[in-house]
């Protein structure tokens, strides 16, 4: 079989996510493929005409080494495929315009003119601040910068790269980056240090990593050569030179925050040098003087998963991230209270931080605050049982409203907390209005829980001890005995809680 043999920078299979077809040419497109793949190419070269009538451009290449091949054999038809195709790119159509430009790229069809002219048509007639057009002129601009087609001209080509450089009003890396290597192949340092830094400061958290932030540093200090070289160096992944990880050390003598954070990660992780927990642990607790809560919080990421993972020798960093009123931080600090972790168990503490977290926002905390107040007086199954002989049939549960408050007597404590978990109600005075507001009627609509949760048979487990008699007491013959994570279990409490 004769190939059709597109240029070495062709991609042989274009996605069809990148254009905009009709449903239908899109179905037909598939519905080719399949066949081709079933090895039914007569079946198969129907549907890719079908496809490419209904302007699926890329059926072209298919059809083409169909009928390059001597069984399908069919210049005229190629001929005829090749005029409609250019006619398309005329109209507008941009899928059209890219595949004659590559069509006029290839060994078989070479006319770099064409290729050009159709180049140049893909790129006017792209949609603004898509992909596509920024593809389109990248491609123009490589035309230029090579001279296919046209006169070479390097200026015109930076121009059309610089006119989708930004897309919905954000820089594109890509273009950014690209601008600052061929600006730094010119031997244009300043617009190359320019355009490499425009794309540093383009990436989410540049700052945290220490190779992208020395970068940044010697570009705000005026050292265009150091700014670029180090910019290149952080997107071909290569690591920090001992120039710049002595640079970054003296800046963090100065006090830079931002570079001890940066020089904490990087030894914490190994990003850009050799993983070293000593170093990792200097320049954190330098980040963390001041209790920046970005530092706290890499630094307790950093603790709890590859230093001490008890979360023991977080606690205390924790502690000062909850002060610094982070809610997630409040729900862990108040998990740690729970537990014991790191300091003496408190339930008074768990439960007043979960409180505060959820105040916050953080709906999570639910589960410590319910726990806090269970533990702060564990449920008995003496008094359970006492308490609960005459409301068989889980009626506790279905209290109109929460008259007992904490009370001394472990029965009265669980109404209280039963009542909590059905209505959302709180009768003390400190607490109504840190846990939720008034208006609350139910714990659903005041937490917002997700019924389907499985950390709430946790809670169930707890609310019920375990015990048989506690499980007759409250619905006699239908409790089971499961496991503290059986689905009974779950199911059990979520239906009390969640209807």
């Amino acid at each position: 079989m004769k190939r059709f043999y597109l240029s070495v920078t062709v991609v042989l299979f274009m996605l069809i996510t990148n254009t905009v077809w009709a449903d239908e040419a899109k179905d037909l497109m598939r519905a080719a493929q399949q066949a081709q793949h079933n090895n039914q190419h007569e079946a198969a070269i129907k549907l890719f005409e079908q496809a490419f009538s209904q302007g699926a451009y890329e059926a072209f290449l298919p059809l083409a080494r169909y009928y390059y091949n001597a069984e399908y054999k069919n210049d005229t038809r190629i001929n005829a495929l090749i005029k409609q195709l250019e006619q398309a790119s005329e109209q507008g159509h941009t899928s059209a315009s890219e595949m004659a430009r590559k069509l006029f790229l290839s060994n078989e069809f070479t006319n770099k003119a064409k290729a050009f002219h159709h180049a140049q048509l893909a790129a006017a007639n792209s949609t603004k601040d898509t992909e596509q057009w920024v593809e389109a002129n990248m491609v123009l601009a490589e035309l230029y910068f090579a001279g296919l087609g046209t006169a070479k001209n390097s200026e015109t080509g930076f121009n059309t790269m610089k006119r989708v450089a930004y897309s919905n009003g954000k820089p594109n890396l890509k273009v950014h980056v690209q601008l600052g290597l061929l600006y730094g192949r010119s031997g244009n340092i300043d617009e190359s240090a320019k355009w490499f830094n425009s794309a540093i400061k383009a990436l989410v958290g540049y700052k945290r990593n220490a190779k992208a932030l020395v970068s940044d540093i010697y570009y705000q200090l005026g050292i265009k050569d150091h700014s670029a070289q180090a910019a290149f160096e952080y997107f071909e992944g290569k690591p920090l030179t001992t120039e710049q990880l002595n640079d970054l050390k003296t800046f963090a003598e100065e006090r830079d925050q931002d570079v001890q954070l940066a020089l904490a990660r990087a030894y914490a992780y190994g990003e850009g040098t050799a993983k070293n927990q000593q170093m990792a642990e200097l320049y954190f607790q330098q980040a963390i003087t001041n209790d920046d809560l970005a530092s706290l919080k890499a630094y307790i990421e950093w603790l709890d998963y590859y230093v001490d993972t008890t979360h023991a020798k977080a606690f205390p960093y924790v502690l000062r991230a909850a002060k610094k009123n982070d809610p997630k931080s409040m729900g862990r600090l108040s998990d740690h209270y729970l537990k014991g972790i790191g300091t003496a168990v408190n339930y008074g503490a768990a439960r007043d931080w979960a409180a505060r977290a959820i105040s916050a926002g953080l709906e999570d905390a639910e589960n410590e605050l319910v726990l806090a107040l269970l533990m702060s007086t564990p449920p008995s199954s003496t008094h359970w049982y006492s308490y609960t002989q005459n409301t068989r049939g889980g009626k506790l549960y279905t209290a109109s409203s929460a008259n007992y408050g904490p009370m001394n007597l472990s029965g009265r404590r669980i109404q209280y907390v039963l009542n909590l978990t059905k209505y959302g109600s709180i009768q003390t005075q400190h607490y109504d209005d840190i846990i939720f507001p008034r208006e609350y009627t139910n714990f659903v609509t005041a937490y917002k829980v997700d019924c389907s949760q499985r950390e709430l048979q946790e809670i169930g487990y707890l609310l019920l001890n375990g015990d048989k008699l506690v499980y007759e007491a409250l619905e006699s013959g239908r409790w089971g005995w499961g496991k503290p994570d059986s689905t009974s279990t779950t199911s059990r409490l979520l239906q009390r809680i969640c209807n």
